[in-house]
């Protein structure tokens, strides 16, 4: 890369910066870290806006919904490693909740997300047979004392 970057240089550039770094050399190291932080950041890029991405996995419905469940989530339920809960479970109690309040509840699939999210290090499971089997999260359990969820 330092190569192809010196072909692409012109002459005059390459004095110009082989000067700056010969000044740059007599500085002391706090100077050379002033120095660094007062550097501009360089002219801004056009972006393409189809390739922005949303860095929220859950897209437009994290507003409302995904706070819901995170607020749900970390009012129900804890790490436990000795304890697996089936997903079934988890998610209808999850949408019993917001039913009974009456907010819109995410999908089986954002639910999942979130609670990757939250609980990165719960893993998930399968339990049974093939073709009779219960997916649960190996290492989650129901809290014992719920708490009110802070609004």
């Amino acid at each position: 890369m330092h190569e192809r970057l010196q072909q692409i240089l012109s002459p005059s550039a390459k004095d110009k910066i082989s000067s700056i770094l010969n000044e740059v050399k007599s500085l002391s190291d706090v100077e050379k870290l002033f120095l660094y932080l007062q550097l501009p950041t360089g002219s801004p890029f056009e972006v393409d806006p189809f390739k922005i991405r949303n860095q929220n996995p859950l897209g437009k419905k994290a507003d409302d919904e995904g706070m819901i469940a995170v607020t749900w989530i970390q009012s129900h339920l804890e790490e436990d490693p000795e304890v697996s809960l089936p997903k079934q479970e988890v998610y209808d109690e999850y949408q019993s909740y917001c039913h009974m309040t009456g907010t819109d509840a995410l999908c089986a699939a954002d639910f999942g997300k979130v609670m990757k999210q939250i609980f990165p290090s719960v893993k998930p499971r399968r339990l049974g047979t093939r073709g009779n089997s219960r997916y649960c999260y190996s290492g989650l359990r129901k809290k014992l004392n719920l708490k009110p969820p802070s609004l």
